[in-house]
């Protein structure tokens, strides 16, 4: 329940409870959590009681029992909404929510991750906050790689591959790495006082006019001249 306490401490209970009232008695068929919460930290358990069948009961008790702890990116998101009512200041939203503001800093990291990233997954709670943040600092500078692999992966996973959390991880770093290795830029040296850097689709030719004959230079001049001369 360590969960639900925050933001029953800051803002009461978020998602009522669903129950039934049979012979005068409200029969809950889900909410236990929130209910020893609500105990807790002293506030109001809410409840909506409707007309449910046994199997709409049973499905309820079901859904609870199958219950998944809030995931990185879900609290991630919860902590960037907040942010904005401390300023930016995560330090402050760690004593309020009393969880350690690395924790919120990686959660939100997580959850600034994309959603074609968070979809590879089997559900969010997957990702681990600490993979999520390693994940994200990856992300920052090379995005279009790594929406490329998710592309690749999501594409895997409609045709029926099943993937493992670390798997979709590793693999995620392996293509940013094997990405980085093929535009990682070369040079090449033509004699002495002329080098060409190779990176990607562009070529830098660097000229040292000092160790090349004029007539060189000339040449070059007039071939550019004449190859890229526009019509």
């Amino acid at each position: 329940m360590a969960d639900l306490v925050p933001s029953f401490l800051t803002s009461g209970q978020q998602n009522p409870a669903f129950a039934r009232k049979t012979a005068g008695i409200i029969e809950v068929a889900d909410g236990s959590r929130r209910r020893k919460t609500a105990i807790i930290t002293g506030c109001d358990y809410r409840v909506l009681v409707g007309d449910l069948d046994d199997e709409q009961m049973q499905w309820l008790s079901q859904i609870g029992n199958d219950y998944r702890p809030t995931s990185a990116y879900e609290r991630g998101k919860k902590y960037q909404r907040r942010l904005k009512d401390f300023d930016g200041s995560v330090k402050a939203l760690a004593e309020a929510e009393g969880v350690d503001r690395n924790i919120i800093t990686r959660c939100i990291n997580t959850a600034g991750l994309p959603k074609d990233i968070i979809a590879i997954f089997q559900h969010p709670g997957e990702l681990s906050a600490r993979a999520g943040h390693d994940l994200f600092k990856i992300y920052q500078g090379n995005e279009k790689a790594m929406l490329d692999a998710a592309q690749q992966l999501l594409r895997m996973k409609k045709q029926g591959e099943k993937f493992e959390p670390m798997r979709i991880i590793q693999a995620l770093q392996d293509f940013i790495k094997t990405n980085a290795k093929d535009t990682q830029k070369t040079e090449k040296a033509y004699g002495e006082g002329v080098v060409a850097k190779y990176s990607g689709n562009y070529v830098t030719l660097k000229f040292d006019n000092r160790k090349i004959p004029s007539s060189l230079m000339q040449k070059i001049e007039e071939l550019l001249e004449s190859e890229l001369e526009k019509k």
